[in-house]
Protein backbone atom coordinates (compact mmCIF):
# COMPACT_ATOMS: atom_id res chain seq x y z
CA UNK A 1 0.00 0.00 0.00
CA UNK A 2 1.60 3.02 -0.95
CA UNK A 3 2.02 5.86 1.19
CA UNK A 4 1.40 10.39 -0.13
CA UNK A 5 3.82 10.58 -3.02
CA UNK A 6 5.08 6.98 -2.99
CA UNK A 7 4.69 4.28 -5.60
CA UNK A 8 4.38 0.75 -5.45
CA UNK A 9 7.48 0.75 -6.40
CA UNK A 10 8.73 2.10 -3.33
CA UNK A 11 7.17 -0.10 -1.18
CA UNK A 12 8.85 -2.61 -3.11
CA UNK A 13 12.32 -1.15 -2.29
CA UNK A 14 10.88 -0.99 1.40
CA UNK A 15 10.39 -4.18 1.59
CA UNK A 16 13.20 -5.78 0.26
CA UNK A 17 15.37 -3.32 2.44
CA UNK A 18 13.55 -4.52 5.53
CA UNK A 19 14.43 -8.53 4.71
CA UNK A 20 18.14 -7.45 4.60
CA UNK A 21 19.94 -8.40 7.90
CA UNK A 22 19.45 -4.89 9.81
CA UNK A 23 15.87 -3.44 9.64
CA UNK A 24 16.67 -0.88 12.32
CA UNK A 25 19.68 0.28 10.05
CA UNK A 26 17.02 3.18 8.90
CA UNK A 27 16.40 4.08 12.55
CA UNK A 28 19.51 4.46 13.29
CA UNK A 29 20.83 6.52 10.36
CA UNK A 30 17.44 8.59 11.58
CA UNK A 31 19.02 8.86 15.08
CA UNK A 32 22.25 10.13 13.77
CA UNK A 33 21.06 12.67 11.43
CA UNK A 34 18.80 13.88 14.45
CA UNK A 35 22.13 14.28 16.52
CA UNK A 36 23.95 15.98 14.10
CA UNK A 37 20.80 18.96 13.09
CA UNK A 38 20.83 19.48 16.89
CA UNK A 39 25.01 19.72 16.91
CA UNK A 40 24.27 22.03 14.10
CA UNK A 41 21.67 24.22 15.69
CA UNK A 42 23.53 24.53 18.83
CA UNK A 43 26.65 25.69 17.28
CA UNK A 44 24.98 28.07 14.87
CA UNK A 45 23.16 29.23 17.48
CA UNK A 46 26.48 29.85 19.35
CA UNK A 47 27.91 31.61 16.82
CA UNK A 48 25.02 34.17 16.41
CA UNK A 49 25.48 34.61 19.87
CA UNK A 50 28.98 35.65 20.00
CA UNK A 51 28.58 38.06 16.78
CA UNK A 52 26.27 39.99 19.51
CA UNK A 53 28.40 39.35 22.34
CA UNK A 54 31.20 41.09 19.88
CA UNK A 55 29.16 43.89 19.18
CA UNK A 56 28.54 44.20 22.80
CA UNK A 57 32.05 44.25 24.34
CA UNK A 58 33.44 46.78 21.13
CA UNK A 59 30.48 49.44 22.25
CA UNK A 60 31.47 48.68 25.82
CA UNK A 61 35.33 49.66 25.13
CA UNK A 62 34.49 52.77 23.21
CA UNK A 63 35.14 51.70 19.78
CA UNK A 64 33.46 53.56 17.18
CA UNK A 65 29.78 52.39 15.43
CA UNK A 66 31.57 51.39 12.01
CA UNK A 67 31.72 48.47 9.00
CA UNK A 68 32.33 46.45 12.04
CA UNK A 69 29.10 46.51 13.51
CA UNK A 70 27.13 45.79 10.03
CA UNK A 71 29.67 42.61 9.66
CA UNK A 72 28.82 41.31 13.55
CA UNK A 73 25.16 41.45 12.49
CA UNK A 74 25.22 40.12 9.29
CA UNK A 75 27.21 37.13 11.31
CA UNK A 76 23.98 37.33 13.86
CA UNK A 77 22.16 36.76 10.77
CA UNK A 78 23.84 34.17 8.72
CA UNK A 79 24.03 31.88 12.02
CA UNK A 80 20.33 32.23 12.51
CA UNK A 81 19.80 31.09 9.05
CA UNK A 82 21.98 28.07 9.69
CA UNK A 83 20.12 27.62 12.68
CA UNK A 84 16.84 27.78 10.68
CA UNK A 85 18.55 25.03 8.09
CA UNK A 86 20.02 23.00 10.16
CA UNK A 87 16.67 22.21 11.96
CA UNK A 88 14.81 21.83 7.97
CA UNK A 89 17.53 18.97 8.11
CA UNK A 90 19.37 20.89 5.22
CA UNK A 91 22.44 20.22 7.39
CA UNK A 92 25.08 20.64 4.40
CA UNK A 93 23.55 24.29 3.93
CA UNK A 94 23.99 24.48 7.59
CA UNK A 95 27.62 23.63 7.82
CA UNK A 96 27.85 26.41 5.20
CA UNK A 97 25.83 28.81 7.22
CA UNK A 98 27.93 28.49 10.35
CA UNK A 99 31.20 28.75 8.25
CA UNK A 100 30.34 31.72 7.22
CA UNK A 101 28.69 32.99 10.34
CA UNK A 102 32.06 32.22 12.11
CA UNK A 103 34.53 33.64 9.08
CA UNK A 104 32.02 36.90 9.60
CA UNK A 105 32.05 37.23 13.46
CA UNK A 106 35.87 36.97 13.33
CA UNK A 107 36.55 39.80 10.36
CA UNK A 108 34.00 41.82 12.39
CA UNK A 109 36.51 41.24 15.74
CA UNK A 110 39.41 42.20 13.41
CA UNK A 111 37.72 45.27 12.07
CA UNK A 112 36.69 46.35 15.26
CA UNK A 113 40.35 46.84 16.51
CA UNK A 114 39.16 45.33 19.89
CA UNK A 115 39.89 41.47 20.02
CA UNK A 116 38.33 39.20 22.32
CA UNK A 117 41.78 37.25 22.90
Amino acid sequence: MARDGETSDTDDLRARFQQQGRPDFADERARKARGVRIVLVVISALASVVSLIIIAMGLNAGVGMGLWVGVCALAAAVGVGAVALAVRGRTRWAVAGFVVAYTLASLGDILSNRHLH
